[in-house]
């Protein structure tokens, strides 16, 4: 049986004394496209960076890939939440892509070519030779995608990969994620649910510890108890009974299904024009 890509068992981390990763274990094996969802503040971020080496667990262990981090450049393609572009920058889409092969001997015909293969792979190559601070912002997160699989990489790590990006590239670029598990393992960190709405394999809610849940049978990624993790536990003296469940089952329905909504408890109430609220009895 092949060894997993991720594999982190019994991790905790703290800052100062304050524990921010608490008894952390996850598995990921090859293939497998996981969005790690968790409010700011929750850890996701100091997950991520205990996977990429940057830092040490003071307690667990890590391992990707068969070792322990940090790996040889190239080996994890790591594409970050932000990216300062200082406007003017006279730098071409295909020398970013190429920049993710900057620790690699190869000939520069060969950096060309990896850089054209990468940008293909991401629907970008009518702006090889575009300056990357021209591009809009969905287009700018494809081209560092780009960067991230030049190397080809047997993991890829998306951090708050849709943060600067509007709804309708949202769902693009989680299609395109979805895409690329053919060629590497995805691994995806995001505050955002409509992450657990793409087609993953697995989502885990991160929150100082960890709760995971499988989409296969078409069960809904999200449980009443990681929505709790993730965002507290429900009001009991809203009138709404099985709030937490009715989110999880609403975010896995149909889009634009008012039979769903329903279904949840948490119909939608009916527009009307406001003269007529007005004239309904109080």
């Amino acid at each position: 049986m092949p060894e997993p890509v991720i594999q982190l068992e019994h991790l905790s981390f703290a800052y100062n004394g304050d524990t921010i990763l608490d008894d952390v274990s996850l598995t990921v094996d090859r293939g497998e496209f996981v969005v790690l969802l968790g409010p700011n503040g929750g850890g996701k971020t100091t997950l991520v960076k205990c996977l990429l080496g940057l830092l040490t667990p003071q307690r667990g262990t890590v391992r990707v890939l068969g070792h322990t981090p940090p790996l040889r450049p190239g080996a994890v393609g790591y594409v970050p939440q932000q990216t300062v572009v200082h406007k003017g920058l006279p730098i071409t889409v295909e020398q970013v892509v190429q920049l993710g092969l900057r620790a690699r001997s190869m000939s520069g015909a060969e950096r060309k070519a990896r850089a054209l293969d990468a940008l293909q792979r991401v629907g970008l190559t009518d702006c090889l030779h575009a300056r990357f601070d021209e591009l809009s912002g969905g287009q700018q997160q494809r081209a560092l995608v780009a960067r991230a699989l030049a190397p080809r990489p047997g993991l890829l790590v998306f951090d708050e990969p849709t943060a600067n990006i509007d709804p309708r590239g949202k769902h693009c670029l989680f299609e395109l994620l979805g895409s690329l598990t053919g060629e590497a393992t995805v691994l995806v960190v995001s505050h955002d649910l409509i992450a657990a709405s793409a087609k993953v394999t697995r989502v885990a809610a991160v929150n100082r510890r960890i709760l995971q849940a499988s989409t296969e049978g078409g069960r809904s990624p999200l449980t009443p108890e990681m929505l709790a993790l993730l965002y507290g536990t429900h009001d009991p003296d809203c009138p709404v009974d099985g709030y937490l469940a009715g989110i999880a089952r609403m975010l896995h329905a149909p889009a634009h299904s008012a039979q769903a909504a329903q279904t949840t408890g948490l119909a939608t109430p009916s527009l009307m024009p406001l003269s007529s609220r007005q004239d309904q009895p109080s």
